[in-house]
């Protein structure tokens, strides 16, 4: 789910990536630029992985041209002004603002290797195809929930989201700088599981847990290696975070765990590809791209390295039952029961959301 404020500055491999290379990718997103016979792909930093697009690179002896965002209104914003991006990795609560603004363009199926190989749940998403056209290409898929320090957050503490409302963590939380993944967090702790068409109240509810759980920020974290650092460091005890937070953490020895299953439930995202309108790279490239990450390679690589759910279904599966057991994917069904989808499929009470969340982070 990535300027200035590096809002899901995806250096998701847990101390495999330092600062300096985070400051060079923070550097890079000004934006890069494709040569004539060389396409562009718009990504959270991070997603330049040589182990995401092995087979692209193999194929024409360089990787892609990347240009990186803090955050998809970032994006979305760049790409109004005519950014030549040919690919954009947004989630899928982008996808009807995206196409609202005329930035889309359909996909043809056909020309993807491993289409038929993706998890049916996925490519039957409104937001990935329509009566129109095939619309998003899901890749990535996890969840955001309850993660904390397991030696100063017991477990009964960790078993319910009013806890990042308590008192006693005062100071000791973490939210993310990202409107989408905090009101997830807001609506499940006010007792709301499909946040796809939130209601005036439910906003309300939402925005004063929001209030509550301000005065025990100690920070908005908007990269997960600034998170990881935090935790480590024991400036934050509870957090609310993606699943690599607590698995390079743990890899680290330091005692982090996520519950997936606190009495709330916790949040589902599917992120993928979006073909640009503005694109100018060879269209060859483009589907070529998509069938690098969308491989069995790089689903393993994904799994393994980076803590994620992979969208090609079969390639998952062939990791073994036992190992996606063990970090809960053993199915989407699985994996997404008592969890909230993360889409606001109403832009303007999204508008208003992301306004009044900048209001309570300045407290407010």
């Amino acid at each position: 789910s990535a300027g200035a404020s590096v809002a899901r500055t995806i250096v998701r491999v847990a101390g495999r990536r330092s600062l300096a290379a985070l400051a060079l990718a923070a550097a890079l997103a000004a934006g890069a630029e494709a040569g004539e016979e060389d396409i562009l792909v718009f990504d959270w930093p991070g997603f330049d992985d040589p182990g995401l697009h092995e087979v692209y690179s193999a194929t024409y002896g360089e990787p892609p041209a990347f240009s990186f965002f803090a955050g998809e209104q970032e994006a979305i914003q760049k790409l109004r002004t005519g950014f030549p991006a040919d690919l954009a990795h947004v989630c899928t609560n982008s996808v009807a603002q995206m196409r609202a603004a005329g930035l889309l363009l359909p996909f043809e199926v056909e020309r993807l290797r491993y289409w038929d190989s993706l998890i049916e749940n996925f490519r039957s998403l409104p937001e990935v195809r329509d009566e129109a056209g095939v619309w998003f290409v899901p890749v990535d898929w996890g969840n955001t929930g309850l993660t904390y320090n397991s030696e100063r957050v017991s477990a009964a503490e960790a078993r319910t989201l009013q806890s990042f409302a308590d008192p006693k963590f005062r100071s000791k939380v973490s939210l993310p700088d990202n409107v989408e993944d905090a009101y997830a967090l807001a609506f499940l702790a006010s007792g709301v599981l499909d946040v796809r068409h939130p209601s005036e109240a439910q906003v309300e509810a939402a925005s004063a847990f929001l209030r509550k759980v301000h005065r025990n920020v100690r920070s908005y974290w908007q990269d997960p290696s600034g998170l990881a650092q935090a935790m480590a460091s024991g400036e934050v005890d509870l957090a609310w975070a993606w699943n690599d937070t607590a698995l390079n953490l743990q890899a680290e020895g330091i005692p982090v765990e996520m519950n997936r299953k606190t009495e709330e439930g916790s949040v589902t995202w599917v992120c993928g590809y979006t073909l640009t309108a503005n694109g100018r790279g060879p269209r060859d490239r483009v589907y070529d791209y998509l069938d690098s990450i969308l491989s069995p390679g790089a689903a393993t690589y994904l799994f393994e390295v980076w803590g994620y759910g992979h969208a090609n279904g079969e390639a998952l599966a062939a990791l073994g039952a036992e190992a996606l057991a063990e970090r809960g994917f053993a199915g989407f069904e699985t994996f997404s029961e008592n969890t909230a989808v993360q889409t606001v499929r109403d832009q303007e009470m999204r508008a208003r959301m992301a306004e009044e969340y900048e209001r309570i982070k300045a407290g407010f």
